[in-house]
């Protein structure tokens, strides 16, 4: 896995952990029905799912040079446009890959709890 891939595969995993936190914390507070707990951790899941193909399938953004002039102590070198292609498709494939698992989790977190809607 090469720098790049990395970065992307880390992005998408910050912000599926930090989601599934906030996920987690709803579910506790409806721990009182675990049916209905599980279906809206579900249906939570479900959305980070459509949030990751939404960003996964987006276009990049555009490039636009700034007029604002710069000083020699900022001058940055450009990304080549191979660079940010690289960069773009390995996004675009770790937020594919983190929509397809949350889906995954999002379909075990519904059939949890429509066994759990069926025992009861």
């Amino acid at each position: 896995m090469n720098n790049t891939t990395h970065s992307a595969a880390m992005t998408v995993v910050r912000t599926a952990v930090l989601y599934s936190t906030g996920t987690l914390l709803i579910m506790a507070g409806l721990s009182f029905d675990p049916a209905a707990s599980f279906r809206y951790g579900a249906l939570m899941t479900l959305l980070l799912a459509g949030f990751f193909l939404l960003k996964g399938t987006q276009p990049p953004p555009s490039t636009q040079q700034s007029t604002a002039p710069v000083t020699a102590s900022q001058q940055v070198p450009a990304p080549s446009d191979e660079q940010s292609s690289d960069e773009s498709r390995a996004l675009e494939a770790a937020y594919i890959k983190g929509a397809r698992t949350a889906m995954y989790g999002g379909l075990a977190l519904w059939s949890i709890s429509l066994v759990l809607t069926s025992m009861t």
